[in-house]
């Protein structure tokens, strides 16, 4: 049996390869960031092509209202930055035993995790 920690990092990989295939350059827990987060350590960063699309991506197993206030903190702070977005992706969006596609990735904002 695989522990959360693992499932995440399941979840984190499999996140990161759906973004290389999209052409994004992606860097799994990168410790320098362009931008100040206050000590926050995203598990991702994916840069579109063009380096005009930057994604903070925190992934979860499993949302909780308890981190909801947290996550909110961290999409306020990199939303102050022109171009760069924060995405929190759940294991409810991206199965383990799903076979890779392209075309059907669906990436929560804070904004819908809150809905």
């Amino acid at each position: 049996m695989i522990d959360i920690k693992g499932q995440e990092m399941q979840l984190i990989e499999r996140t990161a390869q759906r973004y290389r295939n999209q052409g994004y350059s992606v860097d799994i827990r990168p410790s320098n960031l362009e931008i100040d987060l206050d000590n926050y350590q995203p598990d991702l960063l994916a840069i579109s092509p063009e380096k005009d699309k930057k994604y903070v991506i925190e992934v979860k197993k499993r949302a909780t209202k308890s981190s909801t206030n947290q996550l909110r903190k961290i999409a306020n702070l990199v939303k102050k930055y022109k171009g760069w977005h924060f995405i929190l992706v759940t294991g409810d969006d991206v199965l383990p035993n799903r076979p890779e596609d392209n075309t059907d990735i669906h990436l929560l904002s804070v904004e819908e995790v809150r809905h």
